[in-house]
């Protein structure tokens, strides 16, 4: 199959298979149920649908609609000021899954240029491309996710939709096309070393500021693994090799690359701390660590084991060598390598061939342990060069065979990487026929769901805050999750869907989400003097009230469920009353 047709083939595949879940949900829709067109973690999900929300309003600079506190907002995120104006068209659902198609498919186009800046065979690249597109970890052979080990007893591909390309196309509209910018810069900083043109590095600049605006501390990921690149030039060689003096001129592009990076990156770090809110949030959220290396490890799997394999690379993996627009050489194939026998030279600039990808597969890696709260996300990436290079240790390891065995043998090799994404969806595909999702949240919204989020849209100002009471039916859906029952299923809808602050909206964008949810039980707690519960309310600036009807029926040592059916506190006024649930107005 011509290689062009190869590549739009199963690129095709992957996003349409990618796209399933949520066309089986769609498709499965409970008759007067409205489907969110959401799955895994409809929480996060819901955070992107604010951000769409808040630009279709024409606020282009970050609202937090999950919190309470006072707010300085000086963020603008340009993709999802896009979105949110296809939003505005087309409905936040149709918004969401638009940018999550055509950000994969940006993804994968991009990761077709990175082959061919990289990879010299044809057959190794189309197998690089089939893994990134499908491949996944060892987290298949302990059943999938298990939500009673947490987030760092398991491999990572079990949870960490960045860590796995075929997730990123699956979980949302933010974790594809950021990965497409970073695919991008390095492609294009490939090409510039290879061509000796600066004018070639146009894409990594534009690349690298939209990304310092739109997933910041990726910049660190790609600056990191460009220098140090860039440093492994000037390490001396094996005899007779010496190491080289690196000339100004070779540093001009990488140089101009990490310039363009910086404003936006400078911008979104200065308007985080003017923010109060988002200052205070984004350094206590401890939820996001990175689990122990070989949990890391076992989550890239066997593709991490083809990457490794002790092949000879050298004829497969492209050498960045090549003139300069002077015509003078660029240097790249005569440079010392501390690994000769292994890998291409990199030649005078930010890397190339083998060299590059082993660096990107490391330094992608060791970020992740940085000494921020935000760790485990950083591993986005990381999986694009263990692909690569896995599809040279692949063809390697079955291109001796004779007949048909090459190819069945790389199928197979291919095949042997899908199982942990194939059971990631039919978990989610499991959990929509029992309307429920990773968290407390439901996926499908119920009529009395509907009502109150339309009421509330239409009805409650921008500045009014929601504190919604705890679901009654999470304690059963989640009764190995800490705290289940004090989740509430629509908190994050109030503000990912009808854009209205909620008090108690979400595990890590609300600030002291802990100490908020005591409150909560404090003011939906029977034994609660109304007194004590008026100063709450007052004090935490909340104006509307969600009682989920059936909440008495959780009893706890620490808190007995309200009763308000029979008797109401004369402050608050019912101004929405369904079948299952009471909207009420403090006075």
């Amino acid at each position: 199959m011509p290689e062009r047709r190869f590549y739009l083939l199963l690129g095709a595949l992957a996003l349409t298979l990618a796209s399933g879940p949520y066309l089986y949900g769609w498709l499965n829709t409970p008759t007067g149920s409205l489907y969110s067109g959401l799955t895994s973690n409809i929480d996060d999900c819901l955070v992107y649908f604010s951000w769409m929300l808040e630009a279709g309003r024409g606020h282009l600079l970050h609202h937090n609609l999950f919190s309470t506190e006072a707010q300085n907002p000086k963020l603008l995120y340009l993709w999802f000021a896009l979105l949110g104006l296809i939003a505005k068209a087309s409905g936040l659902p149709l918004a969401f899954h638009l940018g999550r198609v055509l950000g994969g498919a940006a993804l994968l186009r991009a990761v077709v240029w990175l082959l061919h800046e990289t990879i010299q065979s044809e057959r190794a690249r189309k197998l690089a491309f089939a893994l990134v597109c499908f491949s996944s970890g060892f987290g298949w052979l302990s059943g999938g996710y298990n939500p009673a080990k947490g987030f760092t007893l398991q491999p990572i591909d079990t949870f960490q939709p960045e860590a796995i390309t075929f997730l990123s196309l699956y979980y949302s509209p933010l974790f594809a096309p950021m990965t497409a910018l970073m695919v991008v810069f390095f492609a294009s900083l490939l090409k510039s070393e290879r061509t000796g043109k600066l004018t070639d590095l146009w894409p990594a600049c534009a690349a690298g500021a939209i990304l310092g605006n739109s997933h910041t501390y990726d910049v660190v990921h790609l600056l990191a693994v460009a220098w140090v690149c860039k440093l492994f030039t000037l390490l001396p060689g094996p005899p007779p090799n010496p190491g080289r003096r690196v000339e100004k001129r070779e540093w001009k592009g990488l140089l101009i690359a990490t310039a363009a990076c910086l404003p936006t990156t400078a911008y979104t770090a200065w308007a985080s701390r003017v923010d109060p809110l988002f200052k205070a949030r984004a350094w206590t959220n401890e939820g996001t660590f990175t689990p122990a290396l070989w949990w890391v490890l076992l989550g890239f799997g066997l593709p991490l084991l083809f990457a490794l394999l002790p092949q000879p690379l050298l004829p497969t993996l492209r050498r960045q060598g090549g003139r300069r627009g002077d015509g003078k050489s660029s240097g790249m194939e005569e440079s010392g390598s501390p690994l000769p026998n292994l890998l291409p030279g990199l030649g005078g600039g930010a890397g190339g061939g083998g060299k590059f990808l082993l660096i990107w597969l490391v330094i992608g890696i060791a970020v992740a342990y940085l000494p921020v709260p935000f760790q485990r996300k950083m591993l986005m990436g990381a999986h694009i060069p263990i692909c690569l290079l896995a599809g040279v240790g692949l063809d390697a390891l079955t291109a001796r065979l004779s007949g048909d065995f090459p190819k069945i043998a790389a199928f197979f090799g291919v095949l042997l990487t899908v199982p942990s994404n194939v059971l990631y969806l039919l978990a989610d595909i499991g959990r929509l026929d029992s309307n429920s999702g990773t968290t407390a949240r439901k996926p499908y919204l119920s009529a009395d769901d509907q009502k109150v989020l339309a009421y509330l849209k239409e009805h409650a100002a921008e500045t009014d805050a929601v504190v919604v009471s705890p679901d009654p039916s999470s304690v059963k859906r989640y009764p190995g999750m800490l705290n289940s029952q004090i989740d509430a299923h629509l908190n994050a809808y109030i503000g990912g869907w009808a854009g209205v602050i909620c008090y108690n909206g979400h595990w890590s964008e609300t600030l002291a989400y802990p100490q908020k949810n005591d409150v909560t039980l404090r003011i939906f707690n029977a034994n609660t003097d109304d007194e004590v519960r008026k100063q709450l309310l007052q004090e935490n600036q909340i104006r509307y009230v969600l009682v989920v009807n059936g909440f008495s029926e959780i009893q706890t040592e620490r808190y007995s469920g309200v009763g308000w059916s029979v008797h109401q506190p004369a402050f608050l006024e019912p101004v929405l009353i369904t079948d299952s649930q009471i909207l009420y107005k403090v006075l």
